[in-house]
């Protein structure tokens, strides 16, 4: 029982600093802000946190875990739309509003390196978690392609987990080319809706056709 106790406490403490932690990157951004300054906020000790996390990037990846499970809800949702063409569009939708929020700070590839020493910044444990959320998101779509004949169209051969990380590529690098830009918070370079059906266009468009 007392385990069980210490347990919830320690999950509960995680998640708060998580919590805090996501609030001050988005405000402050990710470079600004320290585990010194996590820590000052939630009012305790820099080495409470790192009791819970090795290191800052770990408690981002932490944060991107946590939201990329909310993203996976969202796209479940859009999956279930019966118009696969409305569902991919939805669900491109859906990773444009995770990316306007955490694309600016939290390039995952970056978090793959060791530090000057080899010190692995984050634990291979947390890495696989965020790669099995993402997984399970590309199922999901890979599915929902193979799902009946009209959805199969779509793919030209192509099998439907490959067309599921295409289609991933393709939501995150219209929603990068599309972020604000700071003279402009109102607007990106492009237009992400013009972009997005652009590209939808080009992918659905049968080159093999034969003009009339």
């Amino acid at each position: 029982m007392f385990k069980e106790l210490k347990e919830r406490e320690k999950l509960a403490r995680q998640q708060l600093i998580v919590e805090v932690a996501e609030k001050l990157f988005h405000e402050e951004g990710y470079d600004s802000v320290t585990i010194r300054r996590v820590a000052e906020t939630i009012d305790v000790s820099p080495g409470t946190i790192y009791t819970y996390f090795k290191s800052k990037e770990e408690l981002v990846v932490c944060v991107l875990i946590h939201n990329m499970k909310l993203l996976e809800e969202k796209i479940a949702k859009s999956l279930k739309i019966d118009d696969p063409i409305k569902a991919l569009v939805a669900i491109a939708n859906d990773y444009k509003a995770y990316y306007s929020r955490f694309g600016r700070y939290a390039n995952v590839m970056d978090l793959l390196i060791t530090d000057e020493n080899g010190y692995a910044l984050v634990s291979k444990e947390l890495l696989n978690e965020l790669g099995a959320v993402v997984e399970r998101i590309l199922d999901g779509i890979a599915e929902r392609m193979n799902r009946d004949e009209t959805s199969k169209k779509i793919l030209k051969g192509i099998p439907p987990k490959r067309v599921a990380a295409a289609m991933w590529a393709v939501a995150q690098g219209i929603s990068y080319i599309s972020l604000p830009l700071s003279p402009r918070p109102d607007r990106g370079w492009f237009d992400f809706d013009q972009v997005l059906s652009d590209v939808m266009h080009l992918l659905l468009t049968d080159t093999t056709a034969k003009p009339k």
